[in-house]
């Protein structure tokens, strides 16, 4: 359980889930967390800079896509962020 050994990974995981179940308050907390416990867990600044999107806080995206791309090894992740900074 995440309450009883926070992680990174586990707190990044239920944020994707609670995001798909349109539940972005919450995902948006887990993936606050995420970062928190693990600043280079590059996957949680990804998921928290779509997050935004959604949300419209297209500056909160833009800061996190620009992390993503310093933390990144995964050419999507950097594309996609490419991609957003683009276009915002």
């Amino acid at each position: 359980s995440i309450n009883s050994r926070p992680n990174s990974e586990g707190y990044n995981n239920r944020g994707n889930t609670l995001m798909k179940f349109q539940r972005y308050s919450e995902a948006l907390s887990d993936f606050n967390l995420a970062i928190l416990l693990d600043p280079s867990n590059d996957k949680a600044w990804s998921n928290r800079a779509n997050l935004k999107a959604v949300l419209e806080d297209l500056e909160g995206a833009y800061n996190d896509y620009k992390k993503l791309i310093l933390l990144s090894n995964d050419n999507l992740d950097k594309s996609e962020a490419y991609q957003f900074i683009g276009w915002y």
